[in-house]
């Protein structure tokens, strides 16, 4: 994804935030949903080199991903959930990713695993958001908010309830995260403003990292891939495009599972 996507994906997110902010005007229920959520936290934690499955039609460099011609949030979601995933991530940016809130609220309703809400998000009420539809954790990306932006997105969502996965790509970064100091941290190895992946940054970075449930992202495109983010020292890794464009993405998680646990 490019500059030049990232910031058409983000201008196209105004009139939607100004919406909710008409909405919620600031008035937050922090009670809602608390009970009976699920800890994504604890699903990366488990035994074995866990992977959050994505959800994803397409994508700003890709465009359209999946070969089959009926996209089908809640049957791929279960076909993950049945073929070992931890958790499922769910796409909802509309018009570079063709995403949806109504995908991530009919995967909440079919699955028995922890749901991240992946989106490019910027304000309280979008967090809010995410909660009522449904998300037991939701994605910051450390490169796109401002100073304070993520550290009052981070604490606000926390009181929420919500789990929230922190990601970030280089070592500019490395600072606001120790500070942060997530429960649950993403490398990216891809620069969202180049659209370039770099195996090595999980290397460089890994050592770096607060001692939280640290998940790889991006460029785990094989069995040796997740292999070696495992013995980096990952606790799990975020895989999307690598299983989305197959027409059995569960079926490809679970060759992708087995042949590390082997």
């Amino acid at each position: 994804m490019s500059n030049e996507a990232l910031n058409k994906i983000l201008e196209s997110k105004k009139e939607h935030i100004a919406n909710l902010k008409d909405q919620y005007a600031g008035k937050f229920d922090r009670s809602l949903r608390q009970h009976g959520m699920l800890d994504l936290e604890s699903a990366i934690q488990e035994p074995g080199m866990q992977v959050i499955a994505e959800v994803k039609n397409s994508s700003p460099s890709m465009g359209k991903i999946y070969p089959g011609d009926n996209f089908d949030p809640v049957e791929l979601a279960m076909s993950y959930e049945a073929n070992g995933a931890c958790a499922i991530s769910v796409l909802t940016e509309e018009l570079l990713f063709k995403g949806s809130l109504d995908y991530l609220a009919a995967v909440k309703d079919a699955v028995e695993i922890p749901v991240l809400r992946k989106d490019f998000l910027t304000t309280k009420e979008e967090v809010y958001e995410s909660l009522l539809i449904g998300a037991d954790a939701i994605l910051l990306i450390a490169d796109i908010l401002k100073e304070g932006q993520l550290e009052e997105l981070h604490s606000f969502a926390e009181d929420l309830g919500l789990g929230v996965l922190v990601e970030f790509h280089d070592s500019s970064q490395l600072e606001r995260i120790r500070k942060l100091n997530p429960e649950i941290i993403g490398v990216n190895c891809r620069d969202l403003k180049k659209m370039k992946t770099n195996f090595e940054v999980f290397e460089a970075l890994i050592d770096e990292l607060p001692r939280s449930a640290r998940v790889a992202e991006s460029g785990i495109d094989s069995p040796e891939h997740l292999r070696k983010v495992m013995e980096l020292g990952f606790d799990g890794a975020l895989i999307g495009t690598s299983f989305m464009r197959n027409n059995n993405p569960g079926a490809v998680l679970a060759d992708f599972l087995d042949e590390v646990e082997r």
